[in-house]
């Protein structure tokens, strides 16, 4: 399993831990094994299929936010997971990409859909731990723009 493929998804079942199967949702089965022991889960907003919806778009932040803590995802046919309450917010962390550099462009969020993403956050009430920047070299080299959006 790659971190590629590992997400929380609501469009799809959980699979069974001790077999193999699809990739998506095995973190809700190692959530419920293991939670108390794990002090953070970072979803990658990178490089990762959600609904479809454009990589780097601020909808894109948000239904990956939305699939991992459980909440009403922005797939219209896509329902919360029974018995998993979403990882918590004080244990979830994004990942986003320093620079067009990083990865592939096209999964880029650039600062001001990220202030913008921080806003709905905050408009909601929904809580995050914080974010990861893939990485330190690729963000210096784009003028620190990234934590400067996270830190503002």
């Amino acid at each position: 399993m790659t971190a590629d493929c590992v997400g929380v998804y609501q469009g799809a079942g959980v699979p069974d831990p001790d077999t193999k199967g699809q990739p998506y949702n095995f973190v809700v089965a190692l959530y419920k094994l293991a939670d108390k022991s794990i002090n953070y889960y970072q979803a990658r907003a990178y490089s990762n299929w959600y609904d479809g919806i454009k990589e780097g778009s601020l909808e894109y932040l948000q239904d990956v936010y939305l699939h991992w803590r459980n909440l009403k995802s922005l797939c219209p046919s896509c329902i919360p997971i029974p018995s998993f309450p979403g990882i918590a917010a004080e244990k979830f962390l994004i990942g986003v990409l320093g620079s067009t550099d990083a990865r592939q462009a096209q999964s880029y969020v650039s600062p001001s859909t990220l202030r913008a993403f921080k806003d709905w956050l905050k408009s909601k009430g929904y809580q995050l731990y914080g974010f990861n920047v893939w990485n330190s070299y690729f963000d210096s080299q784009n003028g620190n723009q990234i934590t400067q959006a996270i830190a503002s």
